[in-house]
């Protein structure tokens, strides 16, 4: 919200002292108002994109969606949140780039948070041969999971043979 405001306050002042500037070397402003306003006419229509990133950087950070440092995935990419800024929002990959999302493009995405909430459920894929017990991989599965101090164990383990590949059986294993 900081870097927001910063941005939209200096613009406020440029416009300002510009117009004070106008009326101390006494150039009248009613005369002039007419090219000014089409003049501003002709920037907005040029700067429609810029806008549409105002309105969308407006929209994230009253709304909330993500805050600094969220893990979030939208516009094809996953990252976290590094900076909100006046018309872009910075993010950082987990191999360390660096990438600037237009906010209208962002708004306008759908936006997965992953640090919303602090639980989750994982979804794991285990391989084994055919020549293996297909019970006894369930059994030791399930074994391994309810002694791990990372699962919840007031929710479901779900342990099944998912898919008969040509050269494996995959195991689907949520928790």
């Amino acid at each position: 919200m900081i870097h927001f405001l910063e941005s939209m306050l200096t613009v406020l002042i440029y416009i300002f002292y510009l117009l004070n500037v106008i009326q101390i070397l006494g150039i009248e402003m009613t005369s002039n108002l007419a090219l000014i306003g089409s003049i501003g006419i002709g920037v907005g229509l040029g700067l429609e994109g810029s806008l549409s990133d105002l309105a969308g950087g407006t929209q994230i950070l009253v709304s909330r969606i993500f805050p600094k440092e969220d893990y979030i995935s939208s516009c094809g990419v996953e990252s976290v949140v590094q900076r909100i800024t006046f018309l872009y929002t910075v993010l950082f990959t987990l191999d360390n780039k660096q990438i600037v999302i237009p906010n209208g493009k962002l708004s306008g995405d759908v936006v997965t948070n992953y640090g919303f909430n602090s639980k989750r459920r994982v979804d794991l894929i285990f391989s084994t041969s055919y020549d293996t017990n297909i019970e006894k991989v369930k059994e030791l599965i399930t074994n391994i999971l309810k002694n791990h101090s990372l699962v919840i164990q007031e929710r479901d383990i779900f342990v099944r043979l998912g898919k008969d590949n040509s050269s494996s059986l995959d195991f689907i294993v949520r928790v």
